[in-house]
């Protein structure tokens, strides 16, 4: 198939890499063959809105609203499992916020589009599906060229992206993000509890940046993503806002600019323990408890043979791997996959 007319969004050098059905291969191809270097990965998600909402005094701030972590992950649960993925954003970058440029003048992101969501049939929220469509998303036109989610599914898992230790995402309110990637890749609705979230999340993604989360430790940043760019002086280089390739980008920018103006240091256990928005009003009980069962995982999931996966993640295959190192990659992610699904 042709490739469709207007792929490519482009300015200052960024060229947006749209993924269609028609080249997903393609572009998982080259996704792998530069992870081993491009190993911070920034993602945004666009989905058809909240169906669900919990009922909350709108006069009180959001930031000063007192969170319940169960609560807010039943909702989650209940609209991630009852809707579907419309587009993810993905940005690969180096250590130093350097984008892939494939030996040309160009940098390069990319922006998956899933053929799941049917406009006419599906739920959705209908301002947000306006919204959408206002920035730019052609839901007529994902029905019928985007990618499927099985599909992506199965490669996304051979990819490297995720089991893989040395992978970073970033994220930006990241929950739903990660929720309705997990419900592709584990091809069921999510767990019916937050610890068993929790728990697929450090074992699938690793290692988590939730700027939403990291900001409450950043003197004086507060607001959504466009607010704290504006704040930090960081500017949006390609497309527009609740597009997903474009939001991925101005994420890995933000974060690339929080990484130099605060330590770091002081969120790193928050970081490593992959304390996301769902859980930034736990009290103490619950902080126990949660690390309580992070030193327990093993235990929990019964799989000794595993501790090794478990702590330290699918490494990437390096390109000119013998056969002896692929057949034992290949049996690592075969073991791993009989761990999370």
């Amino acid at each position: 198939m042709n490739k469709l007319k207007g792929d490519e969004q482009s300015n200052n050098n960024v060229i947006v890499r749209q993924v269609w059905a028609y080249n997903l291969e393609n572009e998982f191809l080259l996704i792998r063959g530069i992870l081993h270097e491009f190993h911070f990965i920034s993602m945004d998600t666009e989905f058809p809105g909240v169906i669900y909402e919990s009922k909350e005094d709108s006069t009180v701030p959001y930031h000063l609203r007192r969170r319940d972590p169960l609560n807010d992950y039943n909702y989650l649960k209940a609209n991630v499992d009852n809707l579907k993925l419309i587009q993810l954003g993905l940005t690969l970058s180096d250590s130093e916020g350097n984008l892939p440029d494939f030996g040309t003048k160009n940098k390069y992101i990319w922006e998956f589009n899933f053929s799941d969501f049917d406009i006419e049939n599906d739920p959705h929220n209908q301002d947000s599906t306006d919204m959408l469509s206002h920035g730019g998303i052609d839901f007529k036109r994902n029905f019928y060229y985007g990618v499927n989610s099985l599909r992506f599914s199965e490669l996304m898992i051979r990819s490297g992206l995720v089991f893989n230790n040395s992978v970073i995402w970033v994220t930006f309110h990241g929950a739903y993000d990660f929720g309705y990637l997990m419900k592709i890749l584990m091809r069921r609705n999510l767990p019916n509890t937050l610890e068993r979230f929790l728990f697929h999340l450090k074992v699938i993604f690793r290692n988590i940046y939730d700027l939403k989360h990291v900001v409450h430790h950043c003197k004086d940043l507060y607001g959504g993503l466009n607010k704290i760019a504006n704040t930090l002086d960081v500017n949006r280089v390609v497309g527009k806002s609740h597009q997903a390739g474009s939001d991925s980008l101005l994420t890995l920018h933000v974060f690339m600019k929080m990484k130099v103006i605060f330590i770091f240091q002081d969120v790193s256990e928050i970081v490593n323990n992959i304390v996301l928005t769902l859980e930034v009003n736990a009290d103490d009980a619950q902080q126990a408890a949660h690390k309580e069962q992070r030193k327990r995982m093993k235990v929990i999931f019964r799989f000794q043979d595993m501790s090794e996966i478990v702590n330290n993640g699918v490494q990437t295959l390096e390109a000119n791997a013998d056969d002896a190192q692929q057949a034992a990659h290949k049996e690592q992610r075969k073991r791993m996959k009989k761990v999370c699904f």
